[in-house]
């Protein structure tokens, strides 16, 4: 997916399936071998580190869903 603003990305993981957003530079290969998947690997530091290309700050916003 693109950006949601200049230069902020992120990942969203949900039930086995993982949204990233992530640098034009960053392809979809890179991502899979850093281990992105919807089981937990979306959400590993490798992504992170990943998505800021070496400068920038990590956020997190956690959210748990319980119907």
């Amino acid at each position: 997916m693109p950006s949601w603003a200049r230069g902020v990305f992120g990942v969203v993981a949900f039930a086995g399936h993982a949204v990233i957003c992530a640098p034009d530079d960053l392809s979809d290969e890179e991502l899979a071998t850093s281990g992105a998947d919807g089981t937990g690997g979306a959400h590993h530091r490798a992504i992170a580190m990943a998505l800021l290309g070496g400068h920038g700050v990590v956020h997190s916003l956690d959210l748990l869903t319980v119907v």
